[in-house]
């Protein structure tokens, strides 16, 4: 399933196999990825007649209507059940695509190529689709598989820093759940983010598909994977609300600090393994662009979190390094407290 090609021409003999006996390919880009990515790859000429679907970057592409229009895209160049679509982008392009083609005529095959160290190791992994819904984030989705992943880091030197740095965090996240061996790479490297990610990315997504295999559909162990994401998510949401966008990264990485925060007093983490977390966070990922966001507009986002049940708030909190507590109960007052002293370290 997963590709992990050393050339733009192993990179298409790799996807000219997986075409193979396919009726039609169609390939779905951001402008972002269309301007940077697909002249890197030649253009695929593994593909012929090729056809490209392209969408807006960022999160507004992430909605039904879109989804209408590429629907309506897949019909008329001619899609059946034994096409193919490639999805060739970050995260926002494999989580929509992912959910275009599992609903098209009831699920289509589906390839994904991540142009992101955040699809790489995370958002193209594991079978999850989703498009946002009323301004909060991946309510309507599928579990669906895609035929292939391919991982080539040569696509990371087209992004900026802050989309570097926001993969990062979803890499810190699988080591703080799982692999304290990796946390340890990440804290002491000398290297840049670029330099590092081809070092870590087989360990960090490792992580990832090690425990999705033990539970696909999220009813116990993938819980882990949200670690961070339950403030992350509604810190997400608000600023996308208000116009003031953050990177998902930057958004997690802050729910990751809030959530160490709860994690002392709720799980006994020791304060020295907290402390390194809160540096290994501060020194990876610049968090200057969130905005103090009202608490009373987070708390109210968290509510749809989907790891929710009776209404109460249920978080993934650590023990220790690579020790994760998945339904651990928050009071709204606990997670309030968690805000404010997240800002606090944010500001100090």
């Amino acid at each position: 399933m997963f590709h992990s090609p050393r050339s733009t021409q192993e990179f298409n003999a790799i996807l000219e196999q997986l075409l193979q006996g396919k009726s039609k390919a169609i390939v779905l880009v951001d402008s972002n990825t269309l301007e940077h990515c697909w002249p890197r790859i030649g253009g695929l000429p593994a593909l012929k007649d090729v056809y490209i679907l392209e969408v807006s970057p960022g999160e507004d592409s992430k909605d039904l209507d879109i989804c209408q229009g590429l629907w309506a895209e897949c019909l008329s160049h001619g899609m059946d059940r034994n096409s193919v679509l490639i999805n060739l982008g970050g995260g926002v392009v494999t989580d929509l695509g992912g959910f275009v083609a599992s609903t098209f005529q009831r699920g289509i095959d589906f390839i994904h190529i991540p142009t992101t160290n955040l699809a790489m190791v995370d958002a193209a992994i594991g079978g999850k689709t989703g498009v946002n819904f009323n301004h909060l984030k991946n309510q309507i989705g599928t579990f669906a598989e895609p035929i292939a992943v391919i991982l080539w880091p040569a696509f990371l030197d087209t992004l900026p820093q802050e989309q570097l740095e926001s993969g990062f965090a979803e890499v810190l996240k699988h080591a703080l759940i799982a692999d304290p061996e990796l946390f340890r790479q990440l804290r002491d490297s000398k290297l840049t983010l670029l330099e590092l990610f081809p070092q870590i990315m087989d360990s960090a997504c490792r992580v990832k598909t090690s425990i999705v295999a033990r539970d696909h559909a999220e009813r116990d162990e993938r819980k882990k994977l949200n670690f961070g994401h339950t403030i992350g998510h509604a810190l997400e949401t608000v600023a996308w609300s208000m116009e003031q966008p953050v990177t998902h990264g930057v958004a997690v990485a802050a729910g990751m600090i809030a959530a160490v925060y709860l994690s002392f007093d709720k799980c006994g983490l020791a304060a020295a393994e907290g402390e390194a977390i809160l540096e290994a966070i501060r020194q990876m990922i610049d968090l200057s662009s969130l905005p103090h966001l009202a608490d009373a507009d987070v708390l109210k986002a968290m509510q749809y979190d989907k790891k929710n049940e009776g209404g109460a708030f249920r978080f993934v909190l650590l023990r220790g390094i690579g020790e994760a507590e998945i339904n651990c109960d928050v009071s709204e007052a606990e997670a309030q407290s968690a805000l404010a002293q997240m800002y606090a370290y944010l500001n100090a």
